[in-house]
């Protein structure tokens, strides 16, 4: 009986164990794993936990977002004004929405706009290449056109410098024109081209707690997602009070 009541002890033991773990470690796996979807499904499963310290680890440097508290808190530490904004957050959806909200939140995602573009190059197949593939890909392509049709791309590319005389330079030019219009001819058939390019994703993650609105009327929940920091990272939880509308409406 006392081997049974042992055995049986260390089953709950295990079984603590393992819903520690999952508290602990489950949020951050979702994120790191599954994307801008990942981060969201994270956050949203700590925070139905009462894990807002493990929110409060997805969250990118933009930080926690409205603060519904009066004056927003008081705390002078960054990271504790932080967490104390998560869990001011946590309690004000249980209130507005029930005891299990945070368990039955959906969400859907919009992709937003970059506000941070480089260029980079990219061969016409999709892939990233670098500026010296580039140009031995374009070299390539250009003197096998001048090959097949006869003109010089070079005289575009690199025209030769002054010193001419004034025959050779209508000559040149005569040359060169031909080139242009062959070159501007095959230009969408270019193999590699510089294009405009993401810094980092950004996402806009849209709430939903089970009901239109919340008991006080605030509606239309969203977080922002994104990858800045290289993991994907949610941030800036935002909602409309009872007579505003969402940005964008009118």
């Amino acid at each position: 009986m006392h081997q049974r009541q042992r055995m049986r002890t260390g089953l709950l033991t295990a079984a603590a164990v393992a819903a520690l773990a999952a508290v602990l470690w489950l949020p951050p796996l979702l994120a790191a794993r599954g994307g801008p979807a990942g981060a969201v499904r994270g956050y949203l499963l700590a925070m139905s936990r009462g894990s807002c310290l493990r929110a409060l680890r997805l969250l990118d440097d933009l930080g926690p977002g409205m603060d519904p508290r009066p004056g927003g808190g008081a705390a002078s530490d960054p990271t504790r004004g932080a967490l104390e904004c998560l869990e001011a957050q946590r309690a004000m959806i249980l209130m507005e929405f029930g005891p299990q909200a945070w368990d039955r939140a959906s969400f859907r995602l919009e992709k937003l706009p970059s506000l941070d573009q480089r260029l980079e190059w990219r061969a016409s197949d999709g892939r990233a290449v670098s500026a010296a593939q580039a140009r031995r890909l374009l070299e390539a392509f250009w003197a096998r056109v001048g090959t097949d049709h006869g003109v010089d791309p070079s005289l575009v590319l690199e025209p030769p410098l002054a010193g001419l005389t004034p025959g050779q330079a209508a000559a040149l030019n005569a040359r060169r024109q031909q080139a242009a219009r062959c070159m501007e001819e095959h230009r969408a058939e270019l193999p590699a081209r510089l294009e405009p390019a993401e810094t980092y994703a950004s996402y806009l993650a849209h709430l939903d707690f089970g009901s239109p609105g919340g008991a006080s009327g605030c509606h239309h929940f969203t977080l922002t997602v994104t990858n800045r920091t290289g993991a994907w990272k949610v941030s800036d939880l935002q909602w409309c009070d009872r007579d505003q509308s969402p940005p964008g409406d009118i």
